[in-house]
């Protein structure tokens, strides 16, 4: 049992031949300024993922959102317990798939096309994908060649493969839904 004000033992992991990690609150759960720069590790290096463009923390918090709550929905569904995406997260989660994992894929491979995902509780987003990759502001006006409807939260669940989003309704060229994950499934 805890004594009433002394300070917690640090948790401790192996981390290989290093000796013990300290995985205590205080080392691992620090807050971060959102403008600071966010270091992840990529092969033996460390890369800065805000400096050259990258996301600044919040971006990367905004994503962890994402992943959490999809990988929450997941877990419910497994036990037979699926609720929906809180409406919030799941209309932040269609934008926040146009622009973080779709857009680092690069060059669309197909013709160019305009894409538009139509949340019913939220803002219609449009993208168009060219060899330039993702763009998130068409600077032609102009209608969609495909427009996939359904609730932020179907969406959703359609653009991270946890749906089929030809399984959600569509308009226009539905081929591309066939392209779009073929692309981004690579």
């Amino acid at each position: 049992d805890a004594v009433s004000g002394a300070p917690e033992a640090p948790h401790h992991a192996h981390d290989g031949d290093d000796g013990p990690l300290d995985v205590s609150a205080s080392s691992s759960c620090s807050v971060q300024d959102a403008d600071q720069a966010t270091r992840s590790p990529v092969g033996d290096s460390k890369s800065v993922l805000s400096e050259g463009g990258g996301p600044e923390a919040s971006a990367v918090a905004r994503h962890q959102v994402q992943e959490a709550a999809v990988h929450a929905r997941d877990a419910q569904e497994t036990v037979g317990a699926e609720s929906p995406l809180p409406s919030s997260v799941a209309v932040d989660g269609v934008a926040e798939f146009l622009s973080v994992p779709l857009a680092s894929l690069g060059p669309w491979p197909g013709r160019p096309v305009r894409v538009a995902f139509a949340a019913s509780e939220g803002p219609v987003r449009v993208v168009d994908l060219s060899e330039a990759g993702v763009s998130f502001e068409p600077s032609s006006p102009g209608a969609a060649d495909l427009t996939v409807h359904g609730s932020a939260c179907e969406l959703v669940l359609g653009l991270y493969n946890r749906v089929a989003l030809d399984s959600l309704r569509a308009e226009g060229d539905v081929a591309l839904i066939g392209e779009l994950w073929r692309w981004a499934d690579r």
